[in-house]
């Protein structure tokens, strides 16, 4: 990862984050929209649950990021890299597992 390198520009910084975040945005309207399938009748009360999730997970990372803060985005960085870690552990293990469940 560019980040860590040790060599920061705006460009370096800024390419892989919108690289990222274009990905991110790209793919959290469908998953929204196929978590809300499930329930229809609650569509309201799901979203808003989903939004409360949302949100208080990224309040949960602001509060861990500011102390790793050191005046670098080597923090910024490995956050990042986590949550992938993370989403991918989740995928594996709850998704691709219901996915091929049902076959």
């Amino acid at each position: 990862m560019v980040v860590f390198s040790g060599e920061l520009t705006i460009v370096r910084t800024m390419v892989p984050l919108m690289i990222f975040v274009i990905g991110f945005t790209l793919s959290i309207s469908p998953a929204m929209n196929m978590a809300l399938a499930s329930f229809p009748h609650a569509a309201g009360s799901a979203s808003a649950m989903l939004g409360f999730v949302h949100m208080g997970l990224a309040g949960l990372l602001d509060i861990t990021t500011g102390p790793l803060y050191d005046g670098t985005g080597t923090p910024l960085g490995w956050i990042m890299l986590g949550m992938a870690g993370m989403t991918l552990v989740i995928y594996v293990g709850l998704v691709r597992e219901r996915r091929f469940s049902r076959t």
